[in-house]
């Protein structure tokens, strides 16, 4: 855990990931940033919150019965909807269910579920005998952003990068300007190496790459990272998303 001193908080939001405080009104309980946001946590069992070494530590006396019902600080606006719940960054069979506009408290599903983050649910996931470590295919609610792989025990929802969607009959994430299930093939026939047109030509399946004419064999290229072939100018150039 991250030690810093004295966090302030502001509209309920915080400064950076690993800044702690101490909840006034539970000594098991303090507040952890993660993402900008403070989530309410609680220390185990015989256990409380130092607010000086910013962490839990054991208990020289018994703990007192803590007063979960009262919170620190309120700021003038709220910062999440009472009863919102989003899934937990560090674990995808919890979540974390905003309870009074100000705090997230992290919840757990039932054994065998995961957090479902379209439908803000506990979501049973098809498991063992069906799947092998590294299966995919899609999830049951057809976002195409998302992906279930199996990691040999069970199924696990999986993000595709941004600006990628996952190709059911590829098995994998491809980019959205992508021709779904077209693997790229290159032209046929012998070509001549030239720095005109005639040495290169575009990919029709994928704008972000292109082929050049090399050793009588048309090899496939790539662009930079926000560019698209330009067959009219010969280069790369910066686009806008859509090919």
């Amino acid at each position: 855990m991250k030690m810093s001193a004295n966090p302030t908080p502001t509209n309920g939001t915080c400064a950076y990931d690993g800044l702690t405080m101490a909840d006034p009104y539970d000594l098991t309980a303090y507040y952890q940033c993660c993402k900008n946001q403070w989530f309410l946590k609680y220390c185990l069992e015989r256990e409380i919150f130092d607010k000086y070494k910013l962490t839990c530590i054991l208990s020289d006396s018994p703990v007192p019965t803590p007063t979960r019902n009262h919170h620190h600080f309120r700021p003038t606006t709220l910062v999440c909807t009472p009863g919102d719940r989003r899934q937990n960054p560090f674990d995808n069979s919890k979540f974390d269910e905003c309870v009074d506009g100000i705090h997230w408290v992290t919840e757990s599903c039932q054994f065998g579920f995961k957090f479902n983050s379209n439908t803000k649910q506990c979501q049973y996931l098809p498991t063992t005998t069906d799947c092998s470590v590294g299966d995919t295919r899609p999830i049951s609610n057809g976002d195409p952003s998302k992906y279930l792989l199996c990691d040999g025990n069970e199924w696990e929802i999986r993000d595709c990068s941004s600006g990628f969607i996952y190709d059911q009959n590829l098995k994998k994430c491809i980019q959205k300007y992508t021709t779904p299930g077209v693997p790229t093939q290159a032209p046929n026939g012998f070509c001549q190496e030239s720095m005109s047109q005639e040495g290169y030509k575009p990919n029709p399946q994928n704008c972000q790459t292109y082929f050049q004419c090399v050793h009588g064999e048309w090899q496939l290229r790539n662009c930079g990272t926000g560019t698209k072939w330009m067959q009219s100018i010969i280069a790369c150039d910066y686009y806008n998303g859509v090919c």
